[in-house]
């Protein structure tokens, strides 16, 4: 995934630069800032090679699940064999690699926050 900075950190040229979410750790927040303009700050969950096998809710802006989604660890599959799982967000991205479980309730709940 590549998201789209304005003046993000003073990285790169003057004007859009971009940066993909893959090279941050795996929850954080990002803040797009430019001059004249309210910030407008994002959270987000990175979630890969783990196995989900308690009860959980995960609530960000953007939740991305698969087998390499993030550089800050080794890739791997995403198992999710918990009865009760909730991803609340307005973007939730499931990409290859996830696998869940038979029995497993996995709630997506797309909110716009």
């Amino acid at each position: 995934m590549v998201i789209t900075l304005l003046h993000f950190l003073n990285i790169g040229r003057r004007g859009v630069s971009q940066i993909s979410i893959a090279d941050f750790p795996l929850i954080g927040n990002i803040c797009l800032t430019k001059q004249g303009y309210i910030p407008k700050l994002f959270s987000f969950s990175l979630i890969q090679n783990e196995r989900i096998s308690e009860n959980q809710s995960y609530s960000s802006d953007i939740i991305k699940i698969g087998d390499n989604v993030t550089t800050a660890k080794p890739s791997g599959k995403v198992i999710i064999d918990a009865k009760d799982v909730t991803m609340d967000a307005p973007m939730v991205i499931i990409d290859k690699g996830t696998t869940v479980a038979m029995g497993t309730s996995l709630k997506v709940i797309n909110s716009k926050k």
